[in-house]
C-alpha cells in the first residue's frame, strides 16, 4: 500500500507537457499498462499501447510519419518481442534511430542496465516512478525540463 500511496503522490504533481508527439508503450502488464496510460493522459499526452514489442514494431514499421512520434516506452520483458530487441533494432535502424526510447521496468539489476545502456537506451528507469517519467519525456520531447 505504501508505494501505492506515494505513486498517487506522485501523480498529482505531473504538469502537462505541451507536445502534439505520440508516444509509443510497450507494456505486457495490463496493470502496469493502465499506470501508464493514467499517466500519459495526466501529462496531456497522446499514445498508442502495445502489448509487446512486435506490435510496437509492426506499427512503427507500418507508420508513414515518423516524425509524429515523439518517443517510446517498452518493458524489458514481454512475450513475442523483448524490449532489448525493440531497442535494438530502433537504435540500428537509420529511419528510427533518433527516436528516444526509455525502458520502463522492473528488471533493474546491473546487467540489464547495461545491456540496455549498450544498445543506446536514452533512459532506464525502474516501475514506476512518474515524476521521474515525466522528467525523462519532457527531455525526449525537447519540452523545458
Amino acid at each position: 500500500p505504501m508505494v501505492k500511496d506515494q505513486e498517487s503522490l506522485d501523480m498529482q504533481t505531473l504538469t502537462k507537457i505541451d507536445s502534439n508527439k505520440i508516444i509509443l508503450l510497450a507494456e505486457d502488464s495490463k496493470p502496469i499498462t493502465k499506470s501508464m496510460q493514467v499517466l500519459l493522459e495526466r501529462l496531456g499526452l497522446r499514445y498508442y499501447s502495445f502489448p509487446n514489442g512486435k506490435d510496437l514494431l509492426n506499427y512503427l514499421h507500418n507508420e508513414r510519419n515518423i516524425s509524429s512520434i515523439g518517443a517510446v516506452i517498452t518493458d524489458l520483458e514481454m512475450p513475442v518481442v523483448s524490449g532489448f530487441e525493440v531497442l535494438k533494432q530502433i537504435k540500428e535502424s537509420d529511419e528510427y534511430k533518433h527516436l528516444p526510447v526509455i525502458v520502463n521496468t522492473s528488471m533493474s539489476s546491473e546487467s540489464n542496465i547495461s545491456l540496455a545502456k549498450s544498445l543506446k537506451a536514452d533512459a532506464f528507469l525502474t516501475k514506476l516512478k512518474p515524476v521521474e517519467l515525466e522528467f525523462e519525456l519532457r527531455k525526449a520531447l525537447g519540452v523545458q525540463v
